[in-house]
């Protein structure tokens, strides 16, 4: 299994969302240089929300991969011009080695903390 099998955009159809160009390979490089590959799709719920979903696969220590979240969306905001009050962003972790997802919101304003979602959490934020 793979991310491109994950079940985010089961998720995102059953929810009515609209769906930009769903996961679009992104790139950055961290503070000590190392390369970060990760995935974005932008969606607007039917409630006209706007979410940005950060998909990475982890496939090593999980906590140093997602340790560069604020990295991650620093880079989206440089290069797209992302508003932090205008989207939602939401970190979706995709551990390869198990097919294990998880979801994260990820607090801007509280240092970058992320807050593991359940699934009905997810899907709230999706309507």
């Amino acid at each position: 299994m793979s991310l491109q099998d994950s079940i985010l955009k089961e998720i995102l159809l059953s929810k009515g969302c609209s769906i930009g160009k769903y996961l679009s390979p992104m790139f950055c490089n961290d503070e000590k240089g190392a390369f970060i590959e990760y995935y974005i799709t932008p969606v607007v719920s039917i409630s006209k929300k706007n979410i940005l979903i950060i998909s990475k696969r982890i496939r090593g220590n999980w906590y140093q991969a997602l340790l560069n979240i604020e990295t991650i969306v620093n880079n989206i905001k440089k290069q797209y011009r992302f508003s932090t009050d205008t989207y939602s962003f939401i970190l979706h972790a995709y551990f390869d080695v198990v097919a294990l997802e998880n979801f994260y919101l990820v607090d801007i304003e509280n240092k970058y903390m992320l807050r593991k979602l359940k699934m009905l959490e997810l899907e709230d934020l999706l309507t």
